[in-house]
């Protein structure tokens, strides 16, 4: 019992039903976090034990119109709201980060590999790239190195990037302030780069390198992510 009441203790908890109804109308507990969603009559609520870490209304969504919440579906960092206006949906940026929250914040482990290759000085965004979801903060940390293809390598390109972007509620992914250089870059030729690049469009951050003309340099990006948003704080 004491495990369970005691978030409820922390500063700005919350244990009620958001907004001004409390006829609940749809529940969904999603099976890999134990998360509960809530519909009710005024928006949907997400619950964590005892403790409220979300609540989602027309404003919050700017896809719904009404806050009247016929149905809820959660699972895996889906949530599918059926209102009785329309259909929203809320994903998390990045698929399957709800099994990595489990029990709240994890260390930093090892992140994904980005990779992609250059045969000229063409900028070329890396693959795969970090999503940014709606009402989230994420800090970026990218280790990039490349390497001429053949029996010697020219180049030994080797560079460092952090960046903090966030997305708000109905708008575009940002970055706070602008991409830092961590340490001092190692490379042959000047014209070569390497940096963090957000693409409004598709709503995400790419590791983003530039190559030398006439050179076949394979990259590899070591890419970490520490993410804070209204309902998860977690690091992988």
């Amino acid at each position: 019992m004491y495990a369970d009441e005691a978030p409820l203790f922390q500063a700005g908890a919350k244990e009620l039903l958001g907004g001004t109804s409390n006829a609940v109308s749809a529940l969904s507990q999603d099976p890999l976090t134990g998360r509960l969603a809530v519909g009710t009559g005024d928006g949907v609520s997400i619950f964590q034990g005892l403790r409220r870490v979300s609540y989602l209304d027309e404003v919050a969504l700017a896809a719904t119109t009404s806050d009247t919440v016929r149905s809820v579906a959660l699972r895996g960092g889906v949530l599918a709201i059926g209102t009785a206006a329309e259909v929203g949906v809320v994903l998390d940026a990045i698929g399957g980060k709800e099994a990595i929250a489990v029990g709240g914040p994890r260390p930093v482990g090892g992140g994904f590999v980005a990779r992609g290759v250059t045969t000229d000085a063409t900028p070329l965004d890396l693959a795969p790239r970090v999503p940014v979801g709606e009402r989230e903060t994420v800090l970026v940390e990218a280790r990039i190195v490349g390497r001429v293809v053949g029996a010697a390598d020219t180049e030994r390109l080797g560079y460092v990037r952090k960046a903090t972007v966030y997305r708000d509620a109905g708008g575009n992914v940002t970055i706070q302030g602008s991409v830092q250089t961590i340490g001092t870059d190692t490379e042959a030729t000047s014209t070569a780069d390497a940096t963090l690049q957000i693409d409004t469009t598709a709503q995400t951050v790419a590791a983003r390198v530039t190559g030398v003309a006439g050179k076949r340099i394979a990259w590899t990006a070591a890419i970490t992510i520490t993410l804070m948003s209204e309902e998860n704080a977690y690091a992988a």
